[in-house]
């Protein structure tokens, strides 16, 4: 995992430790993913579809009572904490603070994953070879929905990706033309009500517009402007050290000369801690 020679060390980090926590995480997932492939061969077809639906209609009440939740509804909060007893979900102070939900996940952003990359796919595929094909339907237009009011980037792209790759490989099936271009005409003109704002009067729509548009190129903002010098200190990672690669947890000695100054006087004024974790006093190292 390291390439190249330790650099040296910074705010009492190296390569070594700074590496460790996501080094210890890629073994974590490879033995979960060897788990998983185990697993299924002791399940049948029919046990996973049974299991996968279960997983969209619990995500689906799940992110419509936090809809409620952030909806502001009186006495939903009180009575999903409640149900909520060993604190699994998000509370919902949380959620009313921040005014996204984050279904099943810790953070809205994570929903990219679940829904756009694990349910929403599966409930494609099955809208084209299930009988009951309203079922899936219908998971397909609420986990939709669960995604806007995430009102996340990342979510919002994911799902965009989702569908683009369902229109492409559906439409290779025979007979399914005409129903994908169905599909596609009502999720477009879906878009079109969201992004103009016209579903209601609390600039939800200008909100979905901006995360799709504006905010991805926004380097003014914390979020995204991390996310841009990540990019960038990565991609000059690649030109200097094109052929050996950097080596995990050397990246953090080239943020010094990537990090765009903005961010950090924008840092400064918001948040103390969020400049020591800049500076790597919390493990810039790791990138």
């Amino acid at each position: 995992l390291v390439l190249l020679p330790v650099f040296g060390s910074l705010y009492g980090e190296d390569t070594i430790t700074a590496s460790l926590s996501t080094n210890i995480y890629y073994v974590l997932l490879a033995v979960t993913f060897f788990f998983n492939a185990h697993l299924f061969d002791f399940l049948t077809k029919e046990q996973i579809r049974k299991i996968m639906d279960f997983l969209c209609v619990f995500n689906l009440v799940i992110g419509f009572v936090q809809i409620l939740i952030v909806s502001d509804v009186p006495i939903i909060g009180k009575f999903y904490d409640d149900l909520d007893y060993f604190d699994i979900f998000v509370d919902s102070g949380k959620m009313l603070l921040i005014g996204r939900i984050c279904a099943t996940r810790v953070e809205p952003a994570n929903m990219g994953i679940s829904i756009c990359v694990f349910l929403l796919p599966y409930a494609m595929a099955r809208l084209l070879h299930a009988k009951n094909k309203r079922k899936y339907l219908l998971y397909m237009v609420g986990l939709t929905v669960l995604c806007g009011y995430a009102l996340s980037s990342a979510v919002l792209v994911s799902l965009l990706a989702a569908y683009m790759l369902f229109i492409i490989l559906s439409s290779r099936k025979t007979g399914a033309g005409k129903f994908v271009i169905l599909l596609l005409v009502l999720a477009m003109i879906g878009v079109l009500i969201i992004s103009s704002g016209m579903i209601d009067n609390t600039e939800f729509g200008q909100k979905i517009s901006y995360l799709l548009v504006e905010k991805t190129t926004n380097t003014s903002n914390l979020s995204s402007g991390y996310r841009y010098t990540t990019v960038v200190n990565e991609l000059v990672c690649f030109v200097r050290y094109p052929f050996s690669g950097i080596g995990n947890g050397n990246q953090g000695f080239l943020y010094n000369e990537t990090m765009n100054s903005s961010l950090v006087s924008e840092a400064m004024r918001n948040n103390y801690q969020t400049v020591k974790a800049m500076s790597g006093a919390n493990g810039v190292l790791s990138g």
